[in-house]
């Protein structure tokens, strides 16, 4: 097989990742969200997340489950990225993911309804949130409008991360089988650099003042790292951020 990226590669940008994480996680803490243990109607297989994501948490989990777990029959497989999607907003053209959502619970969830991975779930999990409980009769989360521009955000640094470190992204049960060299990696896809903040004009301040204190925070704790570097440079020059 033709290994178009590996674990190791990816490793070198955990120190990132883990920045980026638990800065993003912080600053969801101030917003009163109503998600509890337990709630896992948001908990599917539609999951985008990258390369760096997958191999993360394939080291961190330890157990070895996740290098066997069960693929769904069908699954939702993007055609385009974040990045892809910015660039397109921004050059005032369309685009469309041609991937289809699936229903389905994920598979890592626990008898008990709680995620089996939750330290160290990928950023389309952490970013999903409700205002309000969730039920089955419910149309969908409450979601913030601000937190889901954010969300968009972290996705978007993410794949740069991803593209630093010659990754790809993709479903991250595509992903998962790929690192580990038990799939093929035909349904993934190259990612692209940050080109951009796509954002309401009303939250931009607030999107750029979140973004330079992360970046700060990346640089701070990651110098000399090249994935990093290159990361807070891309970004803070394509945001318009002065550190």
């Amino acid at each position: 097989m033709d290994v178009l990226f590996s674990a190791s590669g990816a490793a070198l940008a955990f120190p990132v990742l883990e920045e980026m994480y638990g800065f993003y996680d912080s600053f969801v803490e101030e917003f009163q969200l109503a998600c509890r243990p337990g709630c896992p109607l948001c908990c599917t297989t539609n999951i985008f997340a990258s390369s760096v994501e997958a191999a993360y948490l394939l080291e961190k989990s330890g157990d070895g489950a996740l290098r066997s777990v069960d693929l769904p029959d069908e699954l939702y497989r993007p055609t385009t990225t974040t990045n892809e999607i910015a660039r397109a907003c921004l050059e005032q053209r369309l685009v469309e993911d041609r991937g289809s959502h699936v229903k389905g619970a994920c598979p890592l969830l626990g008898e008990d309804g709680t995620c089996t991975i939750y330290r160290w779930r990928p950023m389309a999990c952490r970013g999903m949130h409700s205002l309000s409980p969730c039920t089955q009769n419910t149309p969908g989360a409450d979601m913030d409008p601000f937190l889901m521009e954010l969300h968009l955000v972290m996705y978007q640094l993410i794949e740069q991360l991803a593209l630093e470190t010659g990754g790809r992204c993709g479903n991250l049960f595509d992903l998962l089988p790929s690192i580990t060299g038990s799939l093929e990696q035909g349904h993934l896809l190259e990612p692209s650099p940050f080109p951009g903040l796509v954002v309401m004009p009303s939250n931009a301040g607030r999107v750029r003042a979140f973004l330079r204190r992360l970046l700060r925070r990346i640089a701070e704790a990651c110098p000399g790292l090249e994935p990093a570097q290159a990361l807070v440079d891309r970004v803070a020059s394509k945001a318009g951020i002065s550190l």
